[in-house]
């Protein structure tokens, strides 16, 4: 009789530590999608702030062909004035700013746009 209760016992017990595997593996089953969905969210908001910041590039690639185009055809000086910022003025001479295009030109030789 005492055996019979055991043996009651301990497939009860059994069954509430199944049942507590079951809840523990459901609870890692909503972790993880939960990562994953977390992980596709963050990827998508990733590549649509990048998607929008190059497609804001489109005046810098203006200003870079410019640059470039100025470069090339020996008018690069000029470019000091129009094109430079006037913190970059402020910390660079005309002078200087001409020998960088020389020794970019000299360098490289001449530069293309893409």
């Amino acid at each position: 009789m005492a055996s019979s209760s055991l043996i009651e016992l301990r497939s009860g017990a059994w069954q509430n530590k199944r049942m507590s595997n079951r809840n523990v593996f459901i609870g890692i089953g909503i972790g993880c999608g939960a990562m994953l969905l977390l992980t596709v969210m963050c990827g998508g908001a990733g590549f649509f702030f990048m998607r929008s910041a190059f497609s804001a590039s489109g005046e810098i690639s203006r200003i870079t062909d410019d640059v470039i185009r100025s470069m090339n055809d020996g008018s690069f000086a000029e470019s000091y004035q129009t094109q430079l910022a006037p913190e970059c003025r402020q910390a660079t001479s005309l002078e200087a700013y001409e020998r960088l295009a020389d020794q970019i030109r000299t360098q490289l030789g001449p530069l293309r746009s893409k």
